[in-house]
Parts: C-alpha cells; sequence; structure tokens
C-alpha cells in the first residue's frame, strides 16, 4: 500500500516537470518551423516577385498594344473633319458616307483613278447638304420628323397606318442597309429630303420661258483630229456628216432647244459658246481632260416656252445656285469650318479598300 502513494507521490512531483519540458519542446519547435519560415520566405516572395513581373509585363505590352490601336485606328475616326453651324461630321462619319456613295455611283466601284475625288467629292456634298438643310427655313421650308418618318415608310413600302413595332423593323433594316449609324442616316434622310423639297419650290417659282438655244457639238479623242476636225468644217462640210464619221458621240451630235444649265451633256465652255455665238457660227476647239470638243449654234430664241422637263432643269440650275451662295455665305460667316487634309484623305480611302 505504501507504493501507491509513493507513486502518487512521485507523479505529483513529475507533473510540472513534464509540462516544462512539453513548453520548451513547444518553443524550439515554433522557433524550428519560424527558422524555416524564414528561409522559405525569400524564396516565395522571389517567385511572387518573378510571375508578378512577367503579368504586369503582359499587362504593359496589351496596354501599350491597345493604346497604340486607339492612338492610330479609333482616335483618328473621331476627328471632326467638318462643321457646318451645329452640325459636325467625323471622319468615321465621312468613310461610311464614302463607302455608301461607292454603292450607289458606279464609277467609284473599282480601284481606278476616280477614287482618288471621292474623299472631296463627298465632303461637299456633305456640306452642301448640311448648308441646305439649315437654310431651307428661308423658303419657308422644313424637314420634320413627320417627313422622315413618312419617308422611311415609303422606301419600305409600308402603309401610313402601319404598326410601329414594324416601322422600328424597317428603320432599322434601312440603317444596317446602309452601312451608316442611326444618326447619321437620318441626317441623310433629312438632307435628301430638304433637297426634293427646295427642288419642288424652284421648279414651282420658276420661269414659264427662257432664253433658249439649239446647236450641234462632237466630241473627238485628240487635238490633233480636232484641229483637222474644225479645219474641214471651216472648209464647208456638214457637220453631221463628219461627226458620224469622227466623234465619240455620234448617236448625240445634235443639241435640242435647251436653256443655260438645261442639260449635263455639255461642257460649260460649249454652253457659254452657245448662248454668245452667232447663228450658224463655229466653236474653237475646246479641252475637258483627255477629250475635244467642237460646236456649232444654230439657232438662240430670247424668250422661248420651257417644257416640264425644262423647268425641272432650270428649277435644279436655281437651287444649285441658291446652295452655291447659301454655302459662300456661310463660309464669309465662319460657320463653315474643314478640318481635312491630304493624310486625311490617304487614310479614309485606305480604311473603305
Amino acid at each position: 500500500m505504501a507504493r501507491p502513494d509513493k507513486d502518487r507521490e512521485q507523479e505529483q512531483q513529475d507533473t510540472p516537470k513534464s509540462r516544462r519540458s512539453q513548453r520548451r519542446a513547444a518553443v524550439r519547435a515554433s522557433e524550428r518551423a519560424a527558422r524555416a519560415a524564414r528561409h522559405a520566405e525569400p524564396e516565395d516572395w522571389n517567385r511572387r516577385l518573378i510571375i508578378g513581373s512577367i503579368v504586369a509585363a503582359i499587362i504593359v505590352a496589351f496596354g501599350f498594344i491597345g493604346f497604340g490601336w486607339y492612338q492610330t485606328q479609333i482616335k483618328p475616326l473621331g476627328k471632326t473633319v467638318l462643321r457646318v453651324n451645329e452640325t459636325t461630321i467625323s471622319l468615321g462619319h465621312l468613310e461610311r458616307r464614302m463607302e455608301l456613295e461607292r454603292e450607289r455611283n458606279f464609277i467609284f466601284s473599282g480601284t481606278n483613278q476616280n477614287l482618288l475625288q471621292l474623299p472631296e467629292l463627298v465632303i461637299d456634298q456633305l456640306e452642301a447638304g448640311i448648308v441646305l438643310l439649315d437654310g431651307l427655313s428661308e423658303l419657308g421650308l422644313s424637314v420634320t420628323d413627320e417627313d422622315v418618318a413618312a419617308e422611311v415608310r415609303s422606301r419600305g413600302g409600308l402603309a401610313d397606318e402601319v404598326e410601329a413595332s414594324i416601322y422600328a423593323d424597317e428603320l432599322r433594316q434601312q440603317v444596317e442597309d446602309s452601312g451608316l449609324k442611326a444618326g447619321e442616316y437620318e441626317l441623310l434622310l433629312r438632307t435628301e429630303i430638304a433637297q426634293d423639297k427646295a427642288q419642288a419650290y424652284f421648279v414651282y417659282v420658276g420661269p414659264q420661258s427662257e432664253e433658249q438655244a439649239r446647236g450641234q457639238v462632237m466630241a473627238l479623242r485628240d487635238r490633233v483630229q480636232a484641229d483637222e476636225v474644225l479645219q474641214r468644217l471651216e472648209s464647208g462640210e456638214d457637220f453631221l456628216a463628219v461627226g458620224e464619221e469622227l466623234a465619240l458621240n455620234p448617236e448625240n451630235l445634235e443639241i435640242d432647244w435647251t436653256p443655260r444649265g438645261g442639260t449635263s451633256t455639255i461642257i460649260e465652255d460649249v454652253e457659254e459658246f452657245l448662248f454668245s455665238a452667232e447663228e450658224g457660227e463655229l466653236s474653237e476647239v475646246f479641252e475637258l481632260g483627255e477629250t475635244f470638243y467642237v460646236a456649232q449654234l444654230l439657232e438662240r430664241d430670247p424668250d422661248r416656252e420651257l417644257g416640264e422637263d425644262q423647268r425641272t432643269a432650270v428649277g435644279s440650275r436655281e437651287l444649285d445656285t441658291w446652295v452655291r451662295d447659301l454655302r459662300e455665305s456661310y463660309n464669309e460667316q465662319g460657320l463653315v469650318e474643314r478640318n481635312f487634309d491630304e493624310d486625311d484623305a490617304i487614310r479614309a480611302l485606305d480604311d473603305i479598300l
């Protein structure tokens, strides 16, 4: 019985020592773990630093690529190349209109020299159209939202009472087909409606009769041939006979009664000759590009009644004159500003080809 008491006493004496030993062991284990952690920490940090550096380099590289793309491809398209009063046209808008013009006008469908004229042609069209739309009120006219909606319905073959959802689908399709943005397509519609309204106005207020001329004109392939033809005509040969033999336009030698600006088939110099020459007089040789012309005035009437087609032609002439004068006025007032140079033209052509 004495032994158990001794064991219990020994156990009571050993317990604090045991606990102290356990604590020391735990401290040593903690120190070893700390030393191991301190040894491993630089390696982990190095790995993280290397990985972080690689990721940062990739992000920076993509950032430079994205920034370069934005600077060279996206940002230039937002450049304002034309301002007419409060309406602005961006380079991107101009390019989309150029693409539409290529679809509409066959002379720009290929990749010939005509394309070089496309940027200036389209920016001129935009300027003239916006000036016309902006100044339409001077004629007592306007283009309303209902006019635009009616034009959309007309182009889509829709009834006036068509459901709103069907109208919206049709408008969306027209915008998509045009290649323009919605606001750009609306501007196009408004300028074309303004053109039609102004044309009708000038036909309505135009004259019923006007000076007209009737003559003959032949187009020839080169200057030498044109000089030879003129000599033959001056020696008395028949204009139509010579023209049927040599002219580039043997089926269109005769110009019927026409007012000034009444036809687009004769060049400005020929028209000026027809309205200033004596009856029967032959012209000198006129040159336009690579084509040469010889003309003869047959008759001129100072006050001849205009037919329906002639009144339409006169209306177009008066409209063109009015728009030209209005553009000059806008430019003088500083209401038109172009910021479009050769680099922009080259960029626009490159983008659409």
